[in-house]
C-alpha cells in the first residue's frame, strides 16, 4: 500500500477496487478487522482520499460487511486520537497553569473518557487550584 503515498484519487481507488477480495477475505481472519481499518486510516493519511470516498467505493462494490468494518473501525480510531490530543492539549495547560503535575494527574489524563476531558478543558480557564479542574 505504500505505493498510494502522494498519489492521484484516481489512483488510490483503482488500488482498493484490485484489492477488495482480498480485504472481505482478511476481516473474517482474527485480526482481520483491525488491519482493514489499518489500511482505511493509512489512506486517509496518505492520500486525498476521505472517508466519504471509500464508503462511496464500497457502496459501488456491493460490500456492506466491508463498508461497516472499514469505516467503523477508522471512526473509532480517528475518535480516540482525537482524545489523545485533547489530553496532551490540556496536560500542556494545566503544567502552564499549575505548574509541574504530579505523575497520576498525567495518568488520570491518559484514562480519562472525552467527555470528562471535554470538561476539564473547560474548568482550567476558571479554576484557581488543580484539585477544582478535577472537582
Amino acid at each position: 500500500m505504500q505505493f498510494v503515498r502522494g498519489q492521484p484519487t484516481a489512483i488510490a481507488k483503482v488500488v482498493i477496487r484490485r484489492n477488495l477480495d482480498l480485504w472481505q477475505a482478511a476481516v473474517g481472519e482474527p485480526g482481520g478487522q483491525t488491519g482493514i481499518t489499518a489500511v482505511c486510516s493509512y489512506l486517509t493519511e496518505v492520500t486525498q482520499l476521505t472517508f466519504s470516498d471509500i464508503d462511496e467505493l464500497l457502496t459501488q462494490a456491493n460490500r456492506p460487511g466491508l463498508q461497516n468494518t472499514m469505516i467503523s473501525g477508522a471512526e473509532k480510531m480517528r475518535r480516540e486520537f482525537r482524545r489523545e490530543g485533547v489530553a496532551e492539549a490540556l496536560e500542556q495547560q494545566l503544567s502552564t497553569r499549575f505548574g509541574p503535575l504530579p505523575n497520576q494527574v498525567a495518568e488520570r489524563l491518559r484514562s480519562a473518557t472525552a467527555r470528562q476531558l471535554k470538561l476539564w478543558l473547560v474548568r482550567v480557564l476558571t479554576a484557581k487550584t488543580l484539585d477544582e479542574v478535577f472537582a
